[in-house]
């Protein structure tokens, strides 16, 4: 599959609100209209490389762009949005199968970069932050923090059809690694998720997502504890 290909097939499953990359490039110059152009390009050429690596399926622009729009959709409950979309836009920025410390290193670059593009020490300091509330579990310390988290897990609440394809990504990203190990891995993660007494954060997810996201996890489970002999 091309790259191009390869993009669309991860777009697909919100095609109707994603914004073609001319649009997501004009969304991020937007958000640095005191940086240097130069410097807001090249960042923004970084990011579009690092989400483009050939190993992702999932952790692509299209996720980025699909927490941006649910990011517009709950503006209105932020302290920070700019801040939270800036962790957005970087909290998978690196994504190497297997690591641990991916949030980490994702919230070192998002610092080194925000400082190029002239932020506030503060400022990349929050982003930093927030980006390490992705790690899961996570116990966000402010409603900016549950949001951000929550809509990192939103697709764990959307409809049957399109959280199995979701799946299916997260196994092509990790298709490397053996079956029996694969399967024994993911079984852990989706009963942690599953042991929580909430999977998202705030009232507003939980309301619209928390049924299915239970749901779902427990039919992939299912799924995998049945072919957990398979090579």
């Amino acid at each position: 599959m091309t790259r191009r290909r390869h993009l669309m097939s991860s777009l697909c499953f919100n095609k109707d609100a994603l914004m073609p990359e001319n649009d997501l490039f004009i969304r991020w110059r937007q958000l640095f209209p005191h940086a240097a152009p130069e410097t807001v390009n090249s960042c923004f050429a970084g990011l579009r490389n690092a989400y483009s690596e050939p190993h992702r399926h999932y952790h692509t622009l299209a996720h980025i762009q699909a927490c941006l729009n649910h990011l517009d959709q709950v503006v209105g409950d932020l302290a920070d949005p700019r801040g939270v979309e800036l962790a957005l836009w970087y909290h998978d920025i690196v994504y190497q199968i297997g690591h641990a410390d991916n949030e980490a290193d994702s919230a070192r670059r998002a610092v080194a970069e925000l400082g190029q593009l002239g932020e506030r020490p503060e400022m990349a300091a929050q982003v930093r932050d927030l980006i390490l509330h992705t790690r899961h579990p996570s116990q966000p310390d402010s409603h900016d923090a549950a949001l951000l988290v929550d809509i990192d897990l939103a697709i764990l609440g959307t409809a049957p059809a399109l959280y199995d394809q979701y799946e299916g990504w997260i196994r092509q990203e990790y298709q490397d690694i053996p079956w029996p190990q694969y399967c024994a891995g993911r079984c852990r993660v989706l009963q942690g998720f599953l042991n929580d007494g909430f999977i998202y954060q705030t009232d507003r997810f939980r309301n619209e997502r928390e049924s299915n996201a239970r749901e779902n996890l427990k039919r992939a489970l299912t799924c995998l504890m049945e072919r957990e002999g398979d090579k």
